[in-house]
């Protein structure tokens, strides 16, 4: 069992450590996030403060994004890229939006800040391209970075697949074990109160009468003594229920006389039999109260002491 629960923790922490590496999804989501907030971090005024709504918040959003001072170059150079807008030689931070046929007279072209009040619409297609590929980069890992190769990710699918199956098999062969302890539990219960059974109906018997029939005793007692040297205990435990197999009471049929004097045997009476009879009772249960130590189990102390109070006891009342 200390042995399950230790594979139980790896596989719980390889499980973790696993779901614990980030995916593109999580990156993108988290990316997204900082870009909503930047609204809230910063002061920079909006150049479509006319807008409302739903609308007024994503201009507010590229606005204060896009036109960062960082990102007025990439901007430029995706305006450039997506057909929206010229470039102007020598100043990176600098466009010509269309018609065309004006760009000889732009001169020095607008700034980016220009060209998003006049072009709300590009402007926001450029925007939105820029923020996405910024999302992207973060995304993907860093040059010279060490991602989980193919090969980790089949090793370490391999590790869990093999410690499921070690937990299977197990979970399997504790079961079992836990089966066995049970039927070897039962098997001792019920030995147990067969034994002491036989063995109060032969003392009623033998008290009043000779030659009581000793056979279903010795059955039973035999059964106990079996029951007991098959039970799943171990160290001194395993030495003490072979020690009480050995003991059980009853190990013969009593005797109906006692060695007289020169006239040979005496058969004992009604009183010398009753004495005998309560001294035999006193070792039945001390070895009942025996086997109910080393068993250890409820049902049994149970049904030991259920047995104590409900068999009639042979000439006391």
């Amino acid at each position: 069992m200390r042995f399950r629960g230790w594979a139980l923790l790896v596989c719980l922490g390889t499980l973790l450590s696993v779901s614990a590496l980030p995916s593109s999804a999580d990156v993108h989501t988290v990316r997204e996030a900082d870009i909503l907030t930047v609204r809230e971090v910063t002061a920079a005024p909006s150049p479509t403060a006319t807008t409302s709504g739903a609308g007024a918040d994503v201009d507010d959003v590229h606005t204060v994004y896009c036109l960062a001072k960082e990102r007025r170059k990439a901007v430029v150079e995706a305006a450039v890229r997506l057909g929206l807008a010229k470039e102007v030689e020598g100043k990176p931070e600098r466009l010509v939006p269309p018609p065309w046929e004006s760009a000889s007279k732009a001169g020095n072209g607008q700034t980016v800040e220009k060209w998003a009040e006049g072009s709300r619409e590009p402007f926001r297609r450029v925007c939105d391209a820029v923020m996405q590929a910024d999302a992207n980069a973060s995304a993907a890992p860093e040059p010279g970075a060490s991602g989980p190769s193919t090969l980790e990710a089949l090793a370490a699918g391999a590790l869990l697949a093999v410690l499921g199956s070690a937990l299977t098999l197990m979970g399997g062969a504790t079961e079992r074990s836990a089966a066995r302890r049970r039927a070897q539990a039962d098997e001792l219960d019920g030995a147990t109160i067969r034994f002491a059974l036989a063995a109060e109906g032969y003392l009623s018997v033998w008290v009043g009468e000779r030659d009581a029939a000793y056979g279903e005793l010795g059955a039973t007692r035999d059964e106990l003594s079996v029951a007991l040297r098959r039970f799943g205990v171990a160290g001194a435990r395993r030495g003490e229920a072979r020690d009480l197999a050995d003991s059980l009471p009853f190990d013969g049929p009593l005797p109906d006389s006692t060695p007289g004097g020169p006239q040979g045997n005496r058969y004992l009476d009604e009183r010398e039999k009753q004495t005998e009879a309560d001294r035999q009772r006193t070792l039945l249960e001390g070895a009942l109260s025996s086997v109910d130590r080393l068993a250890s189990t409820s049902p049994l102390r149970r049904a030991v002491r259920k047995l104590r109070r409900d068999v009639p006891r042979g000439g006391r009342t």
